[in-house]
């Protein structure tokens, strides 16, 4: 998990190094006259959007490789935890509906005159 937590840190300061890259070349290309003010506005709108839009589609890909890593190492849900609590309940229940049963026949052989 540290693993996959440090790679997606990785991944998401990549894409901001990145973007800050895309701006200076941006600004560097207005500076030059190459575009207008306008343009390069426009273009880095575009590459920030651009950015969102991959950081989502990495986030989904680190998710369903998480999913799939517990899947594999057989590491049981929280559905399969709360089903084995409820197990747990209903023979703590059972168990404690014995000893009651036993208690009231225990004390009602100690109310009946022997024989």
């Amino acid at each position: 998990m540290d693993l996959m937590k440090r790679t997606l840190l990785m991944g998401i300061g990549a894409i901001s190094l990145s973007a800050e890259r895309a701006r200076e070349f941006v600004n560097d290309l207005v500076e030059r006259g190459e575009i207008t003010k306008e343009q390069g506005s426009a273009m880095v709108k575009e590459l920030a959007k651009r950015g969102v839009e991959t950081r989502e589609r990495l986030r989904g890909i680190i998710k369903a490789e998480v999913k799939k890593a517990i899947r594999e190492a057989d590491i049981p849900s929280v559905a399969d935890l709360k089903r084995l609590e409820e197990k747990i309940d209903k023979l703590i229940q059972m168990q404690q509906g014995k000893i009651s049963e036993k208690k009231e026949i225990s004390e009602k052989a100690e109310e009946s005159p022997s024989q």
